[in-house]
């Protein structure tokens, strides 16, 4: 692994309307601590809100880039 650069990813499908973006991310590859999914950290009663951004359908699929320490969620649309 290279812990240091984004790794772009293509999901390539026939859709034209955005899809839906969350990411896991934390401040390093071994962190516990400082951990969000869609920019929320989970609250002390185990309930969080994430949130999410849009990404555009171009060029026949969807690019995202994925950071090291984290992980992404796409949400394609149905149609």
């Amino acid at each position: 692994r290279d812990a240091h650069r984004a790794k772009p990813i293509a999901i390539d499908v026939a859709r034209t309307r955005p899809a839906r973006l969350q990411r896991l991310a934390a401040p390093s590859l071994s962190a516990s601590e400082s951990v969000t999914f869609g920019g929320a950290s989970v609250r002390s009663d185990g309930t969080f809100t994430p949130g999410s951004v849009a990404v555009p359908h171009e060029s026949g699929g969807y690019r995202v880039d994925v950071l090291p320490g984290s992980a992404v969620l796409l949400t394609v649309p149905s149609s």
